[in-house]
């Protein structure tokens, strides 16, 4: 059963939408248990192939592939940069750089989401009102081990409210010092309870 809530979006694409709302991520481990008991491969196994995949993907893409694993789907980069004319009115490509990798599900992965059912979410938030940082604290609080880090991803999953308002949301908790911001690299942060 697939969870989804209502948001209001706001700028260019105001109005309203619909979103998935999901409750937990589940990771490689859980992952590679699930496996484990259902073929005769280790979590080990599991663990060291996918690592191995996300090498080669990394590799391809590299080498300006874009990378098919039948039955799952296309990984393909998405790049930015300044779009410029040269001295002599040729264009080119300056600061370019990968934004993200984009994902493009199989037909036959996408068709077995058809029979999905929907529910509405109910505990998002009441009568659309927002989560305050206090009541943001006690969530995580409540879903992460000592000393845990997590993303704004995690955070906006674990919340169940919309991307905007996770960013909101880590951003009130990091000034009053709820939360703890730790920079992995040029505009990536994890974040941990104090």
């Amino acid at each position: 059963m697939l969870n989804y809530d209502f948001f209001n979006a706001t700028g260019a694409c105001s109005g309203m939408y619909v979103r998935a709302i999901t409750s937990q991520t589940t990771h490689l481990n859980a992952l590679a248990k699930n496996i484990q008991d259902a073929t005769s491969f280790t979590v080990h196994d599991i663990v060291g192939i996918v690592s191995s995949i996300v090498n080669e993907i990394r590799q391809e893409i590299g080498n300006g592939n874009a990378v098919h694993i039948d039955g799952l789907g296309y990984f393909y980069p998405k790049i930015s940069g300044e779009i410029v004319n040269d001295r002599h009115g040729i264009r080119r490509l300056r600061n370019a750089k990968v934004v993200t990798l984009r994902f493009k599900p199989e037909q036959g992965l996408k068709n077995t989401m058809e029979r999905q059912q929907f529910c509405k979410d109910k505990s998002h938030t009441e009568n659309g009102r927002r989560l305050t940082a206090e009541e943001a604290h006690r969530i995580i609080d409540s879903h992460t081990q000592p000393e845990q880090r997590l993303s704004v991803s995690e955070i906006e999953s674990m919340l169940r409210i919309s991307r905007a308002g996770s960013y909101r949301i880590t951003k009130q908790l990091v000034e009053k010092g709820l939360l703890v911001q730790h920079r992995i690299s040029k505009g990536f942060s994890l974040y941990s309870l104090s």
